[in-house]
């Protein structure tokens, strides 16, 4: 309650402050800095990070788009100076906002990017500016698309483990980096489809916006990396320089052309990234018409039974049960007129998968999806109903409409460490789930029988919801993924489009007034204190190792996963 309190009395005073000062406040430029994993939200309040000093500087997708589209409509606005970072997230919602970053620019607005190196993600955001200003001792760390995948075959054997997993189809290869020691042809051919395919919207677009043809732009995107210099002469970039020196040259341009000024004298002042978005916000409320609105709700991580996971270092997963009671919220809400569900997720437990589809279905309301980085398996059964439209990102990671099941036996690891083992229990199935010893032949061929079934029922849902036959999408199910671009044209997504798009299409579903949307998303268990605690951990194996092994312990009572075969780290 007292939280509550303080948290409305804050909100209040912002507000009057903004709305008594946000008309006065005008700025011929803006500044924003775009580095990290750009999560869908944000976390809310690091604290151990105030303590020690450190800026929180985590910009988040949906607040992103904001200021854009923001800067683009602003008529006292001329430039925008964008720093890019190293950037940790996945090609869809790096193809968003390039669109939205071409919008601020087809606007009149002058965009000029700054860097110290740019990867291949970086590279395609940055050649939506009109200038590129590279580090002279940075680079362009650009060599085409490419990813490794590692079998553990071998080393499960020489540890006496054996892996029981079965799958259905042919490229729902996740247990074969388990059961395989090299990759199957299948696998090499799913991979190499896939990548090209994200190699070739790359090189497309970065054609389009350096002058190039796509034959030159895929032939100069394979042979990187580049030095600065290198990449200058290349005319892969516009010049060498560092963010300062490109900040005061902003300052200096606009100084002879724009009568603007904030502040005393006549110096020419720009906005940062969170000023601006606060009156961004500000004024998109006030041109909301309408108290009804549409829901934003989000399934990002590993999906599991229960209420789900979230931390700081993106062991995410998001639980059934929440997402049911998020549903219910929005059944009972009267102004709530639409649904955008925005999916992020490889997939995970199918059975909470179906419950979390099942839920969405007794939604009387408009749902549309909106595919971020990767839905997939598990993120890919949730959208199949024929009543919701699908949006799917170019670059976003789709499909794998498929099952694995199985277990990992242990007796041989037992046997080599000297441990002894006794199992006491009744019925002849006493050790169906033991993680001791394997499944004998009776228990294997009832979970080829569970499996079948399940894929069965995956295939035909994903028919009924796709207005095709069963034949039609095992054809381009089997566990295979594609890309959102290779999706839509074999019939698995509506558009092609980003998370705007989709907002936009649900209001037009839900018959609101065109203009600002009103925004419902707060349907997640809070914590009780608008805080978190984040634990970073300098060591990156470990860091990355840490998360992956509590997501798997959150799926080990499901016999049955819709997953994902890999987590794609294109570099």
């Amino acid at each position: 309650m007292v939280r509550r309190l303080i948290l409305s009395l804050a909100g209040l005073w912002r507000s009057l402050v903004y709305r008594l000062i946000g008309r006065r406040l005008r700025f011929p430029w803006l500044e924003i800095e775009i580095r990290g994993s750009l999560p869908e939200s944000g976390d809310g309040f690091d604290l151990l990070g105030y303590l020690m000093g450190r800026r929180q500087t985590e910009v988040s997708l949906l607040d992103l788009l904001t200021v854009l589209r923001a800067a683009a409509r602003d008529e006292n606005l001329r430039a925008v100076l964008i720093s890019i970072g190293t950037l940790e997230c996945g090609f869809a919602r790096i193809e968003e906002i390039a669109v939205a970053i071409s919008e601020v620019r087809e606007a009149g607005k002058r965009i000029v990017v700054v860097a110290e190196h740019l990867g291949l993600k970086e590279y395609r955001l940055a050649c939506e500016a009109d200038r590129i200003v590279l580090a002279p001792q940075g680079g362009l760390s650009i060599a085409g698309t490419g990813a490794d995948v590692t079998f553990f075959r071998g080393l499960l054997d020489k540890f006496g483990i054996e892996p029981q997993l079965l799958h259905r189809g042919d490229y729902k290869s996740a247990s074969e980096l388990l059961t395989e020691k090299s990759i199957s042809a299948p696998h090499r051919k799913m991979l190499d489809e896939l990548l090209g395919d994200l190699f070739r919207q790359l090189a497309t677009a970065v054609a389009l916006r350096r002058g190039l043809s796509t034959e030159v732009a895929l032939r100069i995107l394979g042979d990187g990396p580049y030095t600065a210099s290198r990449a200058l002469e290349m005319r892969l970039v516009d010049a060498l320089g560092h963010a300062p020196d490109e900040r005061e040259r902003i300052r200096l341009e606009l100084a002879t052309t724009d009568t603007i000024t904030t502040g005393q004298g006549n110096e020419i002042k720009g906005a940062g990234y969170g000023q601006y978005l606060r009156l961004a916000a500000l004024r998109a409320r006030q041109e909301i018409r309408s108290s009804d609105g549409v829901a934003l709700l989000h399934i990002e991580g590993t999906i599991t039974s229960g209420e789900g996971i979230r931390d700081a270092r993106e062991a995410r997963s998001t639980g059934s049960k929440s997402v049911v009671r998020a549903v219910e919220a929005i059944r009972k809400n009267r102004r709530i007129k639409a649904l955008v569900l925005r999916v992020n997720s490889p997939g995970g437990s199918g059975l909470a998968s179906d419950v979390m589809l099942a839920a969405l279905s007794r939604l009387e309301i408009p749902v549309v999806i909106s595919m971020g980085d990767v839905a997939a398996s598990g993120g890919y059964y949730v959208a199949a109903n024929r009543k919701f439209r699908i949006y799917a990102g170019a670059g976003t990671i789709t499909g794998s409409i498929g099952v694995i099941a199985g277990k990992i036996a242990l007796a041989g690891l037992y046997e080599k460490l000297g441990l002894g083992h006794a199992h006491v229990g009744h019925g002849t199935s006493s050790n169906y789930f033991s993680a001791h010893t394997p499944w004998t032949p009776e228990q294997l061929a009832r979970t080829e029988r569970d499996i079948d079934e399940f894929y069965r029922d995956f295939v035909g849902k994903v028919a009924e919801a796709r207005g095709r036959t069963f034949e039609e999408i095992h054809e381009v199910a089997q566990g295979r993924v594609w890309t959102g671009a290779q999706a839509r044209e074999r019939g698995l997504v509506d558009e092609v489009g980003g998370l705007r798009a989709a907002l936009n299409t649900a209001r037009t579903l839900a018959g609101l007034p065109e203009g600002a949307i009103r925004i419902f998303s707060r349907f997640q268990r809070r914590p009780r204190l608008p805080l978190r605690l984040a634990v970073e951990f300098p060591d990156e194996p470990v860091a990355g190792l840490l998360p992956e092994l509590k997501i798997w312990n959150s799926l080990a009572h499901d016999r049955l996963l819709a997953l994902m075969p890999w987590r794609l780290r294109i570099y």
